[in-house]
């Protein structure tokens, strides 16, 4: 039986070694990224020079509460450990996944750091859509998580948040009540198609070649509308400016992908689904990030 380790320190190279694919004689760590439910490393490993990420349940017991209210260490193992081969879009390697009665979560993963953009171009968009069509034409898998399971979590932080720091005048009256009404909204959510989604799908979590997008961080992964991965890529990934010149093109790459569906269906999926993304910048700024959060907020408000 392998030992999990509750945290980053807990982790030795016999650990290691015993586990990868290639020698570990040792290693360093470094803190990477802004992970909102978890803490994420990069370990670097001789003598090959060779790295991995690591990804474990978050040291914050506020953001560890979170994380279980939305099972997000749960359905990250699940992922990996059932769904990763039904799905055909590109993944990372995974090395290592453990998850425990206690809701820890350690997974080791492939490192695609040098794959991870800032800023995208039109192509970068038009393979993001791909890719999401791709996910969505997934053929149905029985016990995925349902979309009410995470909209009801949302919904507690939602109606008890403080929004007017981030929204003002009548946005952050459309944003309050939203806030405070989306479960009403639920039923409508439930009507459309709904496809296997990955509810996180946003640049921090995509890596790029000029042929494929990888796609990681499968926390929040649930059936869902498609335009809930649309639309939340769209205003968390992109500026308000590309988002005003290429949303159609954006859109019409996904419907050409994905022949099951239509640009009219797509169309109101997506505008249906822009509204549950000012969820984000309230994560951002629990995990202190006010700036990035202030950023996103005035996209949405775009």
């Amino acid at each position: 039986i392998v030992k999990i380790p509750c945290r980053i320190l807990d982790i030795t190279t016999d650990w290691l070694a015993d586990l990868l694919p290639f020698p570990v004689a040792s290693f360093q760590v470094r803190k990477i990224g802004n992970g909102y439910m978890s803490d994420v490393y990069r370990l670097l490993l001789e003598p090959d020079n060779q790295s991995i990420i690591v990804k474990i349940s978050s040291s914050s017991v506020p953001t560890r509460d979170l994380a279980a209210r939305f099972r997000s260490y749960e359905k990250e193992h699940r992922f990996y450990a059932e769904l990763a081969e039904l799905v055909s879009v590109k993944l990372p390697l995974c090395y290592f996944n453990f998850f425990d009665e206690t809701g820890r979560l350690v997974l080791g993963l492939e490192d695609i750091g040098s794959q991870i953009k800032t800023q995208l171009t039109e192509s970068n968009i038009i393979l993001a859509a791909r890719n999401l069509a791709d996910l969505h034409s997934t053929q149905p898998i029985e016990g995925v998580p349902e979309l009410a399971e995470g909209m009801r979590a949302a919904a507690v932080e939602l109606k008890t948040c403080n929004l007017t720091g981030l929204y003002h005048d009548r946005v952050a009256e459309l944003i309050d009540h939203y806030a405070q009404h989306s479960l009403e909204l639920l039923p409508r959510f439930l009507q459309q198609p709904q496809v296997l989604s990955h509810m996180d799908f946003r640049l921090d979590n995509l890596g790029f070649t000029p042929e494929h997008v990888t796609l990681f961080d499968w926390g929040e992964f649930s059936s869902a509308p498609p335009g809930c991965d649309l639309a939340y890529f769209a205003v968390t990934s992109m500026t308000t400016e590309q988002r005003q010149a290429v949303e159609d093109t954006f859109l019409d790459a996904y419907v050409r992908q994905y022949a099951a569906t239509s640009k009219e269906s797509v169309l109101q999926s997506y505008q249906l689904c822009l509204l549950p993304t000012v969820y984000m910048p309230l994560l951002m700024t629990g995990a202190g990030n006010n700036n990035a959060a202030q950023q996103l907020a005035n996209r949405l408000s775009a």
